[in-house]
């Protein structure tokens, strides 16, 4: 910023101001995601290796996801073993969507994990990019569109996943019956993101 003169201090870029304290800044309206912990992101994953999944999260360097950092299908609490190794792509494969939580930093990158029953693997949606100081920092970045049968998902990162609703369920079985029609939540799901295209460049989504 500028030295104070008679209009006040001045912004030499064009953003978003942002206080932190008695720090005041400003995000540059382009500027790359900076990912912080606890940041909810959406990402689609690149390459499975030894161990891990890399995902890109429009982050200058894809994230890692170790597998020992997310819930195994059975849901059960035990230590990863060889078979859980060779069985990965079963759980996520390349180019799948997946919601999780930045972790943290560490000597080989980015890490994220998905230990809740909200992050994992998102299916029939859609993923759309807007800029990602669009999405600011909320205690709630999951919500339901009851009518539409639809669920958002804001990603800190940039990345909205707009798909059919899903409730966490432990062991309960689903009536089928009461299952909304899947061609009505595609449409609501598609009008839902023509939505949020056309108000990226007026509105901040809260």
């Amino acid at each position: 910023m500028e030295p104070w003169n008679s209009m006040g201090m001045v912004a030499t870029v064009c953003g978003v101001v942002e206080r932190v304290n008695k720090l005041v800044y400003v995000r540059a309206l382009r500027a790359k995601y900076k990912p912080e912990v606890g940041d909810i992101v959406v990402g689609r994953v690149c390459e499975v290796t030894q161990k891990r999944w890399r995902l890109d999260i429009n982050y200058s360097q894809d994230a890692v996801l170790m597998l020992s950092s997310m819930n195994l299908p059975d849901g059960i609490q035990r230590r990863r073993t060889a078979l859980d190794e060779l069985n990965m792509r079963s759980i996520f494969k390349e180019d799948d969507v997946i919601c999780a939580e930045v972790r943290g930093f560490q000597h080989d990158g980015l890490h994220l994990q998905a230990r809740s029953q909200k992050y994992g693997k998102l299916e029939r949606g859609q993923m759309l990019t807007v800029p990602p100081y669009l999405v600011k920092r909320r205690k709630q970045h999951f919500h339901h569109l009851e009518q539409y049968g639809v669920d958002l998902i804001f990603g800190c990162n940039g990345f909205i996943w707009v798909g059919e609703h899903v409730e966490a369920r432990d062991d309960m079985v689903e009536d089928q019956g009461n299952k909304p029609d899947w061609q009505n939540v595609k449409s609501n799901i598609n009008l839902t993101e023509t939505c949020l295209l056309k108000s990226k460049n007026e509105l901040t989504l809260q």
